[in-house]
């Protein structure tokens, strides 16, 4: 007799058990719903502070390589009836500083614009791949302006024109 007792308490005591495992609660289901919701929206802040903080930067670099241009633009300006190096390759390397620069300044611009169509996106992993892709053209852009520049100072101040400088 305590044999099928024991045996029908055991019983009673592991069908709620199993039956637990088998059929999840509704509301811890809805929890993880909610922590879900909140970590998205958590990424979306991330992703435009991301956003806005990487057109600062960017902004920021570039307006300074447009204005070394200028400035080495002005020294050409200047010395160019007595000059002792080759004007015309200075330009060439100054134009192309230019063009590299204008083409990052566009880049830049259409970074945010990129990140708001990423957060609509449903596929979220493509469209930040093209965002990172964005922001590394633009970031390559102002490197290739940055050195074209650097060049042009060196021909100027009378190091050898095939260097090739590095910079960081």
């Amino acid at each position: 007799m305590k044999k099928l007792i024991f045996g029908l308490l055991l019983l009673a005591l592991v069908l709620p058990i199993s039956g637990l495992a088998q059929a999840p609660n509704s509301a811890s289901v809805d929890v993880r719903q909610n922590i879900r919701d909140g970590r998205s929206a958590i990424n979306e802040t991330r992703l435009q502070a991301m956003g806005v903080q990487m057109t600062i930067r960017l902004t920021a670099v570039v307006t300074r390589t447009e204005n070394l241009i200028k400035r080495v633009e002005a020294v050409v300006a200047r010395t160019s009836a007595s000059a002792r190096y080759d004007v015309s390759l200075v330009n060439s390397k100054l134009a192309t500083a230019k063009q590299a620069a204008e083409k990052a300044k566009a880049s830049v611009n259409k970074i945010n614009d990129e990140i708001k169509k990423a957060l609509e996106n449903t596929d979220s992993t493509i469209a930040m791949d093209e965002v990172r892709t964005m922001l590394r053209s633009a970031v390559s852009d102002v490197k290739v302006a940055h050195q074209n520049t650097v060049e042009a100072i060196i021909i100027i101040r009378g190091g050898t024109t095939g260097a090739t400088p590095t910079t960081n």
